[in-house]
């Protein structure tokens, strides 16, 4: 459910390497504070000997759909790990009532994309790239007003952000 400190030292240096190696960003979700289950294991390590050797990481805003991102050491690839961490992570999720998993990938990291396209029914690369698929429809029934923000607003996006999340 959380990671202990040396944990979190493990999986940012694990992170490092692994972005460093690929030229592409992990995609680790390190905040899991707006998971919406809260019971739920969110974190999957994976050690060889004493050394973190993999790392999932589940982002899980509602209790239907998850994002995971998973990133293995380069030395330890190709070996069935991350195939292993994500049948974990996807099970664990399953039995929490997930319904809809995504796994998130740079489209740089040419490991995780061959992952993706080994193992997921719909590869899209769209998300970061900002485009709406199938696009933009309209607003529905005048139900919202778009309007710049300015200085003035900043109290009620707090308490907009607090009534949705529990911070600023």
């Amino acid at each position: 459910k959380s990671l202990d400190a040396q944990q979190v030292i493990d999986v940012n240096r694990l992170i490092r390497e692994c972005e460093t190696h690929d030229r592409a960003s992990a995609n680790i979700q390190m905040d899991h504070g707006l998971n919406a289950d809260k019971e739920m294991d969110s974190w999957c390590l994976s050690y060889r000997d004493a050394e973190l050797v993999g790392v999932a990481s589940v982002f899980a805003p509602s209790r239907e759909e998850a994002e995971i991102s998973l990133c293995v050491k380069p030395s330890a690839r190709r070996t069935g790990l991350g195939m292993a961490m994500l049948t974990a992570t996807t099970a664990h999720l399953r039995s929490r009532g997930v319904s809809t998993l995504l796994l998130v990938c740079d489209r740089r990291s040419e490991s995780g994309r061959r992952m993706a396209e080994r193992t997921c029914r719909d590869v899209q690369h769209t998300e970061y790239s900002m485009k709406l698929t199938p696009g933009f429809v309209g607003l529905p029934d005048n139900r919202l007003t778009l309007r710049e923000t300015n200085l003035s607003d900043l109290p009620e996006i707090c308490a907009i952000c607090r009534s949705a999340y529990g911070a600023d």
